[in-house]
């Protein structure tokens, strides 16, 4: 795998995502996290987010949480694909909740990572996650579909 093609529903933003991009003390402690996020309970790394993921054939789906007054705001949703992208595709854009600028019936070539920011992110107190969402959804998309290539 060369790279990754990384778009943003919401904005229609593609770009290619290359493994020497991910900064290798990054990647060892977003490991942790990575594995972490397929429990129960996801896992939380900060005072303020949770990530949880589930594994796919294919890849994996994870969603980035805020906590907020006792509950969870959903901020961002990210998908790494190494194939088969038609029905995730569709699906993300079947339950959006938020504009997007990507069409339904052109997804993007795998392997891939589709990032969906989602209405929390829009919340003025949870923006400062956008900074670095971009960089979380790019490591997340190599720790699912090759892991090998960023050690």
């Amino acid at each position: 795998m060369k790279y990754l093609n990384h778009i943003t529903l919401n904005s229609g933003d593609l770009r290619k995502s290359y493994s020497d991009e991910v900064d290798k003390e990054t990647f060892f402690v977003l490991n942790r996290i990575y594995s972490e996020s397929f429990s129960e309970n996801g896992a939380t790394f900060d005072d303020f987010h949770i990530l949880k993921g589930t594994k796919l054939a294919n890849g994996a789906i994870f969603t980035l949480l805020r906590k907020h007054e006792g509950g969870l705001v959903p901020i961002l949703t990210t998908t790494a694909l190494k194939r088969d992208v038609q029905d995730t595709w569709e699906h993300l854009h079947d339950t959006t909740t938020t504009p997007l600028k990507t069409d339904r019936n052109k997804p993007v070539s795998a392997p891939c990572v589709i990032d969906r920011l989602e209405a929390g992110a829009m919340y003025p107190q949870f923006m400062m996650a956008l900074q670095w969402t971009g960089d979380l959804a790019r490591i997340l998309g190599w720790l699912a579909l090759d892991p090998r290539k960023i050690r």
